[in-house]
């Protein structure tokens, strides 16, 4: 990882998470800053290739299916991939392997109707080891590649922090009327998916 971001991250997560746990609150943002850090770069040595998402915004999302909060927040990431066109944003869930494994990710997915988000099996949590302190974990990273650390968000998000995010990029929801029927779907609940998502993993 080159240095800058390196320095950066080291910081930012020694402040404002915690090591490997579930934290039930967003992180405080870091102070405002110019830095921007092209991302393809970090992610060059691994097996996501960020450079074919180029002129679209990515959405990365870290998570573990033992991680209560990263369940609170499936519903509002089903609500962003049913608002947000493909054709502007890639949602990507990062599934880490901490303790759990393939029927974990089915298990989560079949709980929120996430099929069709594409999904990394982080096994061996190279991924999840270069940026992530605690889970859940968001980064946004504009049309060019780049992310600035207010684009990195540790801890669990709203539906509306993520929609500022893409925002701030210039990015819309689709028309509200092709979403609305998405949207007024219930949510499961957080009781029933915490215990289909973990059932299968002992702590």
């Amino acid at each position: 990882m080159k240095t800058g971001l390196k320095r950066w991250l080291a910081l930012l997560l020694t402040v404002a998470l915690f090591p490997l746990v579930a934290v039930a609150e967003t992180a405080a943002a870091p102070e405002a800053t110019t830095a921007r850090y092209y991302m393809p770069d970090y992610f060059a040595q691994t097996s996501l290739d960020l450079t074919q998402y180029k002129g679209k915004a990515v959405y990365l999302n870290f998570f573990t299916g033992w991680c209560q909060y990263c369940m609170e927040e499936m519903p509002d990431i089903k609500r962003f991939y049913d608002a947000y066109s493909s054709d502007d944003v890639a949602l990507i869930l990062v599934h880490a392997w901490s303790g759990e494994n393939a029927e974990d990710s089915a298990a989560v997915v079949e709980q929120f109707g996430l099929q069709g988000i594409p999904m990394i099996e982080d096994e061996d949590l190279t991924l999840t080891s270069m940026f992530v302190q605690g889970f859940p974990t968001s980064m946004f990273i504009d049309q060019e590649g780049y992310m600035t650390p207010e684009q990195y968000q540790g801890g669990m998000i709203t539906y509306d922090i993520m929609t500022e995010q893409l925002a701030a990029m210039g990015i819309q929801p689709k028309a509200e009327s092709a979403v609305s029927t998405a949207v007024a779907t219930p949510a499961p609940t957080v009781a029933d998916a915490t215990s289909s998502a973990t059932r299968r993993v002992k702590r």
